[in-house]
């Protein structure tokens, strides 16, 4: 007999034990424990823990639905070939134009190597997707497995990132220094997936599928019996206690569910696609909860994005039109709001950001929404939403918004133009990639002891992607 349990050093406390003729695999080791000692925790967790956890066992948090992945091999095969059965299966690829025809993927994707008609444009498109397989690259120094490599201690402010990288409860997890656990905030398994399905990089399937599992396992609250507005949803008030506990932020407003749904299209799991309506779900109640309280959430144009995204998305995997009803009637509701105050970029321009010695961010949650919108009409044509989009490509945008703004828009000003035919709008759109797209042969994702790598490095390989599905929109209907 062969065995193989996967990802056995990195997802410990994890054990093999064979005695005389009994053979067992340990999936909760009796010699481990958690809390494990050391891992840095909150005064919350810190009370939880002297409270629930003895020293000799673990301390399980409620919601958390932990899942093992192990082969029993009894044909007599080479313990390497079970092993390699396990760590690398076979798995099906398409060419990724036929993925971007199908137009069933739950985000906006333009398959590689697309031809603009512009040289300038063509060549940061090809710096964009040097940087989505340098995230993924196992070999590379600035990806994600670099970061997992080179995380030693780094401390920005009170947080340091070491130790939580590893471990049942912290694998597949991304670790930011100055903030620990991120719980993979702006779906980084949706950017390494959609890697994958632009290359065939079995390293980036690999690495969704860490993130996947993390999420599904950990970070998703599968407990009915919290607060309905927060049960369900991955939230810094149901944080599974020990994992990302330092937060006070409630994330429940930012799922992110386009990277388990396309998890599950391309495998079938069923618990992806579980976790993923669960979280649709769960925020229909949160909204709702949300405009009960006329909560300043409310006015989050990030936080509608995400919420306008997962709607989205839950459409994608249920074709159930009451999703889209959803996404629809929030974008009714708050974004017009914001659109009735604001004009078609949703904030106050410039100095209106600063407010004392704060900064509202709201520019930079302005950023965070285009792609959801353009998914938003993408799957309704509603004429509102197509309103908004084409008068925030008329108007230009401030000289003073956030420094990736112009990377970030262009993909609006092009998708503008591709459904509307609108010629001047795509120019636009391509000039102003020129202008805010970085130039690099070798662009950087992971940055030694950057507390803000993982957000900046997301806006720019979504910037990417919207911009290559505008132009492959583009070229579908036929225009030159």
């Amino acid at each position: 007999m062969a065995a193989a349990l996967l990802d056995f050093w990195q997802q410990y406390e994890k054990a093999m034990e064979l005695d005389g003729q009994t053979f067992r695999v340990w999936l909760w080791p009796v010699e481990g424990v958690w809390p494990r000692p050391g891992h840095g925790i909150n005064q919350y967790s810190d009370g939880m823990e002297k409270l629930f956890a003895p020293k000799d066992r673990y301390f399980l948090p409620g919601g958390v639905h932990k899942g093992h992945i192990f082969a029993l091999d009894f044909g007599g095969a080479a313990p390497e070939t079970a092993a390699a059965d396990l760590a690398a299966p076979l798995f099906p690829w398409c060419e990724p134009a036929r993925y971007a025809e199908t137009r069933a993927l739950p985000f906006l994707f333009g398959p590689p190597g697309l031809k603009s008609g512009n040289r300038e444009c063509d060549f940061r498109l090809a710096t964009w997707e040097r940087m989505s397989r340098a995230a993924c690259d196992p070999a590379g120094d600035t990806g994600i497995w670099a970061a997992r490599k080179k995380s030693m201690d780094f401390v920005i402010g009170y947080k340091s990132d070491y130790l939580i990288w590893y471990g049942w409860m912290d694998f597949g997890d991304i670790c930011v220094p100055g903030t620990g656990t991120i719980s993979l905030g702006r779906d980084w398994p949706l950017l390494v997936l959609s890697d994958y399905l632009r290359t065939g990089n079995p390293h980036s399937l690999k690495l969704a599928s860490e993130m996947v599992r993390h999420l599904t396992d950990i970070d998703q609250f599968w407990s009915d019996r919290d607060l309905p507005h927060v049960s369900r949803l991955r939230s810094g008030v149901v944080w599974p206690t020990f994992h990302a506990g330092n937060r006070s932020a409630a994330v429940s407003t930012a799922p992110h569910i386009s990277g388990l749904a396309l998890w599950y299209m391309l495998t079938g799991e069923p618990k992806a696609r579980d976790a993923a309506l669960r979280s649709a779900e769960g925020l229909v109640a949160f909204w709702e909860h949300v405009n009960t309280r006329k909560d300043r959430i409310r006015g989050d144009m990030a936080a509608n994005g995400a919420a306008i995204q997962s709607f989205c998305v839950a459409y994608d995997l249920t074709a159930d039109r009451k999703w889209l009803d959803r996404a629809l009637e929030l974008f009714n509701t708050s974004v017009v709001e914001k659109y009735k105050k604001f004009g078609p970029h949703l904030h106050s321009p410039g100095r209106g950001q600063l407010d004392g010695q704060d900064i509202r961010g709201e520019d930079q949650a302005y950023l965070s929404i285009i792609g959801p919108l353009c998914l938003l009409h993408s799957r309704t044509g509603d004429s509102g939403v197509l309103k908004l989009l084409t008068e925030a490509t008329e108007k230009p945008l401030s000289e003073d918004s956030h420094f990736d703004a112009p990377a970030s828009v262009a993909g609006l000003y092009a998708y503008a133009g591709a459904v509307t035919g609108n010629a001047a709008f795509r120019k636009l759109g391509i000039d102003t990639f020129n202008q805010g797209y970085p130039v690099t042969k070798s662009p950087q994702v992971f940055l030694h002891e950057n507390s803000t790598w993982h957000d900046d490095a997301a806006r720019k390989l979504y910037a990417g992607q919207n911009m290559a599905y505008a132009i492959w929109l583009w070229q579908q209907s036929g225009r030159k």
